[in-house]
């Protein structure tokens, strides 16, 4: 466990199937649940509330706004792990066992930097550890800003199986 992180945020595990299904869909979107770790002490805030005067008298919903952006991007990133997962054999449900926060890299900035539009730029990049029928696989999830008020995320495995497993669900889909 990281020092900068509560006690609360310790790495609690959170299960979830290749598969997406309508009722499972649906359980998570009721649950409210996001990843305590997940763009812990990053700021969110799109710049049309940041540029608002009045958004500091709505605190509450200011906040909730925000929540509502991260537990989004959580979806976001956890639907695009599950594309990779559902190409492998592998039936269990699959298990989050821990969000780390990555420092930046000079290869991955610079990469930003030529590939992506001016207008987007990096937030924050996290490694996601997946327990896949009891074997450890990582995924870099990089969160970037879109403009002023949009947000997006990218999902690298960081094995050569699981990039083969993006690849099949992205080109035979």
């Amino acid at each position: 466990m990281q020092k900068d992180f509560p006690r609360f945020m310790q790495d609690q595990p959170f299960r979830f199937p290749a598969y997406r299904s309508a009722d499972w869909l649906k359980d998570l979107v009721d649950s409210l649940y996001v990843h305590p770790r997940v763009l812990f002490g990053v700021d969110i805030t799109p710049e049309y509330m940041a540029n608002n005067s009045t958004a500091a008298l709505y605190r509450n919903r200011a906040d909730a706004a925000r929540e509502q952006i991260r537990r989004a991007l959580f979806r976001h990133a956890l639907f695009k792990i599950q594309n990779i997962e559902v190409t492998f054999d592998c039936r269990d449900d699959r298990i989050l066992e821990s969000v780390d926060k990555v420092d930046r890299s000079v290869i991955r900035d610079t990469w930003d930097r030529l590939m992506n539009p001016e207008s987007q730029k990096l937030l924050s990049e996290e490694l996601w550890t997946i327990d896949r029928c009891e074997k450890k696989r990582k995924y870099l999830v990089r969160y970037y800003r879109e403009g002023d008020d949009g947000f997006s995320t990218r999902v690298v495995p960081r094995s050569l199986v699981d990039g083969i497993g993006m690849f099949r669900f992205y080109f035979n889909s």
